[in-house]
């Protein structure tokens, strides 16, 4: 047995208010035409329904649009009343109004998941972050000297490394554009081997 709001609830309240809406439409437009543009009427229903208006009125035609629409998939029952429930047809066919009314809000109002954006728990996104923070950090860091002291590649990414594998770090590494960059541990060795690596080497007595 289908639950309150549910999709067979909105095929039984189409079917029971199939003439109700049908003698309120007077004139087909603007709902049909809301309903093709919401992809709830395929083309060719609608061209068959503005014939029979042509022949047989907007009452008749509208009638068997709703019958036609009654053998539709839940989906298109739904969006059915979400369209015909829009204000600019409200405002055209009065007569829906009270419809309206007396028409349960739960079925159309589907309340919203708030979702958590993704990554939010996920440890490795925390720890991209704030190696991010982090680099922005050393680059202040290497602006604020003024280009003074040479900082390599290497260098730098040893002070990543460093605040990468000491949680400690990414808390304050923040405030690493405080204070002017000097050179770390981790740089001076590699300087001196450059140096050393640019030397010959020296003949044996």
């Amino acid at each position: 047995m289908a639950g309150p709001g549910s999709d067979g609830d909105l095929r039984r309240l189409l079917k029971l208010h199939r003439t109700e809406i049908a003698m309120a439409v007077d004139d087909v437009f603007p709902l049909l035409h809301g309903l093709a543009d919401h992809d709830v009427v395929p083309d060719h229903i609608f061209k068959e329904t503005l014939s029979r208006t042509e022949r047989e009125g907007s009452h008749r035609a509208f009638h068997a649009l709703l019958t036609w629409l009654l053998g539709r998939d839940p989906a298109a029952v739904r969006d059915f009343w979400a369209v015909l429930f829009k204000d600019y047809n409200l405002e055209r066919y009065s007569r829906l109004r009270p419809l309206r009314g007396a028409f349960p809000r739960g079925p159309l109002v589907k309340a919203k998941t708030v979702k958590k954006p993704e990554g939010t728990d996920n440890p490795r996104t925390s720890r991209a972050s704030a190696l991010q923070a982090v680099a922005a950090s050393v680059q202040r860091a290497v602006a604020v000297a003024g280009g003074e002291v040479p900082v390599s590649r290497g260098a730098i990414e040893g002070i990543l490394m460093k605040h990468v594998l000491d949680p400690s770090h990414s808390k304050t590494g923040s405030r690493a554009g405080d204070k002017p960059y000097t050179p770390t541990a981790c740089e001076e060795p590699e300087a001196r081997s450059r140096s050393h690596s640019l030397k010959p080497p020296a003949q044996p007595k």
